[in-house]
């Protein structure tokens, strides 16, 4: 009897003590390793966003929110204005949504600092009208302003400020 106690003794820690052996092989080193593979997040890893695209209804034309889904990790901020740029998909598009933000417009510069999030955008956004000046700043301001860490907004286009996107 002692002796099968001590032959499940040993396998135990032949066991256990191989699973971390082989455990310890597969662990990474990250100042080896810099680049991180494409893997799929779990899903309670996906983060949802909203950006705001313009729509008319009742004969009002106002703008409201649709949903993108990105994997962490990611500067959620930043992905969520890049899904901005990419405007309505072709289902929004069907349902009526539409955006005030040209094709071919870039972001030049994003960072936030104290609650403000500063935002230069390339000559390629258009605002000519003040319809489309207001829609514009719309989309840019609620999309960003539904993090928590903003307060406020200053969009640039190539670096200026002063009349961009006024009314």
């Amino acid at each position: 009897m002692k002796k099968t106690i001590l032959i499940i003794i040993v396998l135990f820690i032949l066991i256990v003590g191989g699973a971390y052996y082989f455990q310890m092989e597969n662990v990474e080193d990250p100042e080896v390793s810099e680049e991180i593979e494409d893997v799929e997040a779990p899903e309670d890893m996906i983060l949802t966003r909203k950006v705001y695209f313009g729509i008319t209804m009742d004969g009002q034309e106002r703008v409201e929110f649709v949903t993108r889904d990105f994997p962490v990790p990611t500067d959620d901020r930043e992905t969520t204005l890049y899904k901005l740029l990419e405007g309505p998909t072709e289902a929004e598009k069907e349902r009526g949504y539409v955006t005030a933000i040209n094709e071919g417009v870039s972001i030049n510069e994003f960072y936030i600092e104290n609650g403000v999030a500063y935002v230069d955008f390339s000559e390629e956004l258009d605002a000519s009208g003040s319809a489309t000046a207001t829609m514009i700043r719309d989309q840019i301001e609620k999309t960003l302003l539904q993090f928590d860490d903003i307060r406020d907004v200053i969009i640039s286009i190539e670096g200026e400020t002063d009349e961009i996107l006024q009314p």
